[in-house]
């Protein structure tokens, strides 16, 4: 009966000094702990069970860009250009022109249809704009100057 009053003491004492250590040093370093009863004569013990590995953050995949679709223009003049295809989404319009008076370009439909104002400028100019194209198709541009004009569509 002695012998299992010492091992409860030793047990209590082992869990006393677990807990003040773990105040005085700020918590657990090493995991949880297991406490092992005493057999019949022997002394129980208090065993550290090692922490689970900490999960390194996989940082998430980059999103692809996607692929921009670049046309290119250029003429002298009053022109339209061939078909192309455009889908829906935003489009960029960089434009420049070097002659003297009325720069305009329209976008239109494949039916003809006005869809877009991309440059209404007087004289030498260069400059962009953007436009939302609602639906995917076949346009044209529609394009009225004096001189030499460059146009490229990004999408």
């Amino acid at each position: 009966m002695k012998k299992t009053r010492l091992a409860k003491a030793l047990l209590f004492c082992a869990f006393v000094s677990l807990a003040v250590g773990l105040v005085c040093n700020g918590g657990a370093k090493e995991g949880p702990v297991v406490a092992t009863p005493a057999a019949e004569g022997e002394v129980a013990t208090a065993t550290p069970v090692p922490a689970a590995p900490t999960p390194t953050p996989v940082p998430p995949s980059p999103t692809p860009v996607a692929e921009l679709v670049v046309l290119e223009f250029s003429g002298h003049g009053n022109e339209a250009t061939q078909p192309f295809r455009l889908d829906s989404g935003l489009i960029r319009c960089s434009y420049t022109h070097d002659g003297q008076s009325n720069f305009m370009v329209d976008l239109l439909d494949s039916q003809g249809n006005y869809v877009a104002l991309l440059s209404n400028e007087i004289g030498a100019c260069e400059g962009s704009s953007a436009h939302g194209i609602r639906a995917a198709g076949d346009y044209l541009l529609d394009v009225m100057g004096d001189g030499n004009w460059t146009i490229t569509l990004t999408q």
